[in-house]
């Protein structure tokens, strides 16, 4: 109801819920309920039954739905419940909907013709039941496996991040030093235990964190990050930031994978999204964190790259 003071949010709300189930695993998910086999009846949303013609999404409509969407999820993350932020929200939605509502009203297949392609599929369905039931049997030949869930994130080639390295050295005179100090050269292609901290280290398995189950519980790990597990993303290294313990590149993460339909990217929960590459003798990973609160009180430096790097990473 339109009248309801939330209702833009309360749809943002409900679509959030199914953030993690595509159309090939709600359909899964819907043809095991109950005891039989079910048969989906599809109707039509669009008025063009092949999405792909659909006219391209006005820009500052698509961004206000993603700004909503990103707004919903770091509310049901418990990382921002601002009232006010949902109010500004709500608004921005409705004069944004509002200003292309003509081009909405255009975009959804005719009702009649909807509540007619319902009516047939349901009769066809209903008289090709049997005479008695059937019940659906299921056989699983594939063990389940203890999958608890240590980190989320966004893996990089180390070889790939070893090249923009050099890139950046190259561009940065400054970086000479630094990385001549460590022995970047000799070291590149040495595998190091990210873990053992009695060594200066190189990182080896190169990644971005976007959960960890410190923090996060399995059950919101997997409702936040399953559907993009597997999938590839193209990324952008801004600048690197480092001092004498540890070193990082700042990376900038797209809000969705772009393809034939849209795939959003849940938030990393750093507020310093980055890719840790080098660490002193005694210093975990994780401090990497701090390196942007020390270069504020100038204990770190961060040097902006001139035109950003493009890296692809996989989930």
């Amino acid at each position: 109801d339109a009248g309801t003071e939330d209702a833009c949010m309360i749809v943002v709300m409900f679509y959030c819920l199914y953030r993690n189930v595509g159309a090939t695993v709600l359909l899964e998910r819907m043809s095991k309920l109950g005891r039989a086999s079910n048969k989906v009846i599809r109707l039509p949303f669009f008025k063009k039954s092949d999405i792909r013609n659909l006219p391209e999404i006005p820009h500052d409509l698509k961004e206000a739905l993603q700004n909503a969407i990103k707004l919903q999820t770091q509310k049901d993350l418990k990382l921002d419940s601002s009232e006010d932020n949902l109010h500004s929200m709500e608004q921005e939605l409705r004069s944004t909907i509002a200003s292309h509502e003509t081009f909405l009203d255009n975009l959804p297949a005719n009702e009649e013709h909807s509540k007619k392609a319902f009516s047939e599929q349901l009769i066809s369905t209903i008289s090709s039941l049997g005479a008695t039931f059937q019940e659906r049997v299921e056989k699983s030949d594939v063990a389940p496996k203890n999958t608890n869930i240590s980190i989320v994130s966004l893996d990089f080639k180390r070889q790939e991040i070893n090249s923009i390295l050099e890139t950046i050295i190259k561009c940065n005179p400054d970086l000479h030093d630094y990385f001549e100090e460590r022995d970047f050269e000799s070291n590149r292609h040495v595998e190091f235990n990210d873990d053992n901290k009695k060594i200066d280290r190189f990182i080896q398995k190169t990644h971005c964190t976007f959960a960890h189950a410190q923090r996060m519980t399995q059950r919101q790990m997997r409702a936040t990050f399953d559907h993009v597990i597997g999938l590839s993303c193209e990324t952008s290294i801004n600048a690197i930031v480092y001092d004498e313990d540890i070193a990082a590149l700042d990376v900038s993460i797209p809000a969705f994978i772009e393809g034939e339909t849209n795939t959003w990217i849940p938030t990393s929960i750093n507020e310093f999204t980055h890719i840790t590459i080098w660490c002193k003798k005694g210093v975990k990973a994780f401090l990497a964190n701090n390196l942007p609160k020390k270069v504020s009180n100038f204990a770190a430096r961060r040097i902006e790259l001139e035109s950003p790097l493009r890296i692809n990473g996989t989930f």
